[in-house]
């Protein structure tokens, strides 16, 4: 559902669902680069 990016508010995130490890952190920003047409 990548066609869905939006910005969320800080204030809306009332608590911390769960964590990424870094090599996932890092595919969600790979994956939001593609989305937006951004190269590395």
């Amino acid at each position: 559902m990548a066609n869905q990016i939006m910005a969320a508010d800080k204030s809306r995130l009332k608590r911390q669902l769960g964590t990424l490890s870094k090599a996932d952190m890092l595919a969600v920003e790979d994956a939001i680069r593609v989305q937006l047409g951004i190269s590395n």
